[in-house]
């Protein structure tokens, strides 16, 4: 008799046991009804937050003979690019590339590609201040930095225009498909208009600053 009440309470917990799986596994199709949270797919997005661009100088020095073309493609492939950023340009003069700025010799054509967009916040890759462009796609004498923050450590770049925006015709490295001339060059640390134009160095290799495109 000890051995059959033995028995059936073995069978009874058994039974409950099976049931208790079978609900935490989701019922008896063995379904699993726990809860999950959808990864975020951050892939291929901009970067950018708060309506603002990066900014950020390149890496490593990069041939001034490549063309407009090959000085973008350099800013795209560039380790300082931040991951999952958007497309970025060269901030340079040139033919075709050439800031609305008042009282300049060159006037931007149909075509004209110019990388800052007006009215627009930029960043560093950090996320701090660098400064706000107004209705031309430019800022004034003292519109960089507008904060402690700097593009990049005190060196110069290469930009082809002047403290005004001016694009230096002569100083570009014939429209940056020469390694040989003069071009114009910037000094990341310097304010005002000096971030521009800080001098003139031989053509041949330089860094570049490169700018996010809205």
């Amino acid at each position: 008799m000890k051995n059959e009440r033995a028995l059936g309470f073995l069978t009874s917990a058994a039974v409950a046991c099976c049931c208790l799986f079978l609900s935490a596994c989701g019922g008896e199709d063995g379904e699993n009804n726990t809860n999950t949270t959808p990864t975020e797919d951050m892939g291929g997005e901009n970067n950018s937050t708060n309506g603002s661009l990066v900014v950020f100088l390149s890496s490593m020095s990069y041939a001034t003979d490549v063309g407009l073309d090959g000085l973008d493609e350099a800013c795209n492939a560039d380790e300082a690019r931040p991951a999952g950023s958007g497309t970025f340009k060269a901030l340079v003069g040139a033919p075709g590339r050439i800031p609305d700025a008042p009282g300049c010799d060159d006037t931007p054509t149909a075509n004209n590609a110019w990388v800052l967009a007006p009215n627009t916040s930029y960043v560093t890759v950090d996320g701090e201040a660098l400064f706000t462009t107004n209705d031309l796609g430019i800022f004034d004498d003292q519109g960089y930095p507008m904060g402690n923050a700097t593009v990049g450590d005190a060196t110069n770049f290469a930009t082809a225009l002047d403290k005004n925006w001016c694009h230096f015709e002569d100083d570009d490295c014939n429209g940056w498909s020469s390694d040989t001339g003069e071009m114009r060059v910037g000094w990341t640390a310097s304010y005002g208009g000096a971030f521009l134009d800080g001098g003139g160095l031989q053509c041949g290799l330089a860094l570049f600053v490169c700018v996010e495109q809205p």
